[in-house]
């Protein structure tokens, strides 16, 4: 059987379980998943979930398995997804830095150890003497991580 690609919609899982409005983002994908893959029991236990929070939940509780085989492919998805909710200005800094560590805290210890991921652990903390710029250079340099990779 085809490997199954999660990194995505396990990207879509944390930043809606964070307060991102990415929903409709997540849902989008997650039938897109199951429509190639049918036979996969896990979109269609996701695909069948009663509520919105059982879907997401069930998809977080994948971050802690072998779901996530690329950790680089997963790390674009989810500096990408980031990347767009910060450059949609919908949310704070303040609550967006906030949002940003706790989806670090979520992170498996060896995946939250290395960049661009750590970055999510203290971009915020500028915010605390004031330095909104230095602040937002670490968001910055975390959404551009992957494009200074070869």
């Amino acid at each position: 059987m085809k490997r199954v690609l999660l990194e995505q919609l396990i990207a879509l899982a944390l930043l809606h379980a964070e307060g991102f409005d990415v929903w409709d983002s997540f849902a989008s994908q997650l039938d897109r998943l199951y429509l190639n893959h049918p036979d996969s029991e896990i979109l269609f236990r996701l695909e069948t979930s009663p509520t919105e929070k059982d879907a997401v939940l069930h998809t977080l509780s994948l971050l802690n398995t072998d779901a996530i085989a690329d950790v680089d492919l997963f790390g674009r998805a989810l500096m990408s997804a980031l990347s767009a909710e910060y450059q949609n200005g919908k949310t704070d800094l303040r609550t967006f830095a906030e949002r940003g560590y706790d989806i670090w805290q979520i992170l498996p210890s060896d995946m939250a150890d290395s960049d661009p991921f750590f970055i999510l652990c203290y971009a915020g903390d500028p915010l605390s003497w004031g330095d909104e710029k230095q602040c937002r250079k670490h968001f910055e340099n975390a959404f551009s991580y992957y494009k200074t990779l070869k």
